[in-house]
């Protein structure tokens, strides 16, 4: 019986420079990581959670 697998879709902020590295050497067999950065212009709790409340809000409309 073949391996079930799994891919797991991660969006980061552009200016995180670690997450990538970080998931993708924990070497967990059957997943499969897959990333995607959002541009954000400054690292601010306030445009963290502007995108945060965008990242909801596109989810629900899904």
């Amino acid at each position: 019986m073949p391996q079930q697998s799994f891919g797991l879709g991660i969006i980061v902020p552009s200016s995180n420079t670690v997450l990538e590295r970080d998931y993708t050497g924990l070497g967990l067999d059957g997943v499969s990581f897959h990333f995607s950065r959002v541009l954000n212009s400054e690292d601010t709790i306030e445009q963290l959670t502007a995108m945060r409340e965008s990242s909801r809000e596109g989810c629900a409309a899904a």
